[in-house]
């Protein structure tokens, strides 16, 4: 029997939802992080900064868990790579203050370029990636394709 979860998500995809509710959550995500950067360039107030990036954190934790569920991102994959680089870039902001704006663009460009990279790349996984599977061997290669864009 299939949890609650999955199929809302399953719901979410037939009736056409889970893409217009994949657009709201990255462009909240999106201005979110555009704020925390500003306020951080800007010398803003740390409350303002933490504000906007409480906003990034959870407009992130949202988005990533619709992509995965709705079979949008496999984080062992090109793209998941990009989120969890991204994850670890922002840790390190946070715990390196000094460094936190440089870290926190340096996060941005990782997420756009995971974004908008060939879909061949993020679909990519570890097994193409070390040879697993060859065309030799009929064994297909690399991962599944995903959604249609």
């Amino acid at each position: 029997m299939k949890s609650l979860a999955v199929r809302g998500a399953e719901a979410f995809r037939r009736l056409g939802l889970a893409r217009g509710v994949q657009v709201g959550l990255r462009t909240w995500h999106i201005v979110a992080m555009a704020f925390a950067l500003g306020g951080l360039a800007s010398h803003g107030t740390p409350h303002d900064v933490d504000a906007a990036m409480a906003q990034s954190a959870w407009s992130g934790v949202l988005l990533l868990g619709a992509l995965i569920a709705w079979g949008s991102l496999n984080i062992t994959q090109g793209a998941g790579w990009a989120v969890l680089l991204k994850l670890v870039l922002i840790a390190m902001g946070s715990a390196v203050p000094a460094l936190r704006f440089e870290l926190y663009v340096a996060a941005t460009v990782v997420a756009s370029i995971g974004s908008h990279m060939p879909k061949r790349w993020r679909h990519l996984s570890l097994s193409a990636l070390a040879g697993a599977e060859s065309p030799e061997s009929g064994a297909r290669t690399g991962a599944d394709p995903g959604p249609p864009e």
